[in-house]
């Protein structure tokens, strides 16, 4: 049994879960509700995007979506700031 940092950082931050490394594609992780192989509860792709192994990689990771996410407000507030009717 591995534990994989999970993260939806804009809704839920990061969370610790169960699960495994897929055998079938080792870039997968797979959840492992109550410590059971699954038939299938969540699937994430890309170590180092959806899963971490390392608790400080999900950390970097999470600051850089919210970064992304910062600069993409900004840029959609720039938009409405210059909308006129």
């Amino acid at each position: 049994m591995n534990n994989g940092f999970l993260h939806s950082t804009l809704t839920k931050g990061i969370q610790e879960v169960d699960g495994v490394i897929s055998s079938l594609s080792p870039e997968r992780f797979i959840t492992t509700p109550d410590g059971q192989i699954p038939e299938h509860k969540e699937y994430f792709k890309g170590e180092g995007k959806e899963w971490h192994i390392a608790p400080g990689s999900a950390k970097i990771r999470a600051n850089e979506m919210v970064a992304a996410k910062i600069k993409s407000l900004k840029k959609s507030l720039v938009y409405f700031e210059n909308l006129k009717f």
